[in-house]
This record gives structure tokens, C-alpha cells and sequence, in this order.
């Protein structure tokens, strides 16, 4: 929570050091978090899949468990952005996602994704609509 219009930054690291950084502007009144893992998850309960993940979820409110539940009623429209969300991948396969409330993808030329090394950018130069999830996504073949 901010300053409308002002510029924030905020950081998060998951437990082995994979860290994230979202660069926004406060304009939205809705809930907001920002997401960074690297581990294991398991894929339709047979495989498991290692994956670094720097995410921005909508949240129905401060309680990172009520994020991404359209099922519970979607609030009234807003905007999110413009945005910069980045990180430090240690997998050179990494992956935009990016989602509204109504699950449908962005369009692509709504956002630019950059690499650099293992720094991994995704920003957007105007709001987006509606934003459920918008994000990298690291899939890390060489790590079990």
C-alpha cells in the first residue's frame, strides 16, 4: 500500500535464494502479491517437475492463500501497471505467463520479456486490465 501513483519496488526470495523484484506504480485498489519459488512440484501426480517461478497473483485479500480464486467472485475491473517484474534464473528456459481474471492470455504485444544472462525481465509499458497472474517461469531440466 502506497501513495496512489507512486513508483514501488518490492522484493522476494524464496529458501534456496532465488529472489524476485516487481517495479509498479500504486494505482490499483485490489490485492496484489508478489510470488517467487524454486523446487519441486509434482505434475498431474506422476512427474515432478523442478521450477523457479517469479509471479505477480491477484488476491482476493492479504492472505496469500485467497490468490487466484476466480471462483469465489471476481471484483469489479481495474488496472494493474505499468510493470517490471525480474529475476535471477539459474535455467535458461524460461517462460512469460500472463493471464486475466476471465482466463484468457494477454496478447503478446501488450508486454516485452528480456534475458541478460540469467537475469530474466518481463515488463509492460501500459495497465493491464484485469490481471490474474503475470509472470516468469523457470523450467529447470538439469535439477531433480
Amino acid at each position: 500500500n502506497s501513495e496512489s501513483g507512486k513508483t514501488q519496488q518490492a522484493d522476494v526470495c524464496h529458501n534456496d535464494g532465488f529472489c524476485c523484484t516487481l517495479t509498479y506504480p500504486a494505482t490499483s485498489s485490489l490485492n496484489y502479491s508478489l510470488v517467487a519459488y524454486s523446487g519441486i512440484i509434482n505434475s498431474l501426480e506422476q512427474y515432478n517437475l523442478y521450477i523457479q517461478t517469479c509471479t505477480v497473483l491477484w488476491c482476493l485479500t492479504n492472505d496469500i492463500n485467497t490468490c487466484s480464486h476466480i471462483n469465489k467472485g471476481l471484483p469489479h475491473n481495474d488496472q494493474f501497471g505499468p510493470f517490471t517484474v525480474s529475476a535471477n534464473f539459474s535455467t535458461d528456459y524460461v517462460y512469460p505467463m500472463f493471464l486475466t481474471r476471465n482466463l484468457t492470455l494477454v496478447d503478446n504485444e501488450e508486454y516485452t520479456t528480456s534475458a541478460e544472462g540469467p537475469a530474466h525481465t518481463m515488463s509492460t509499458q501500459e495497465p493491464t486490465l484485469n490481471i490474474l497472474t503475470a509472470g516468469l517461469v523457470g523450467r529447470w531440466y538439469d535439477h531433480a
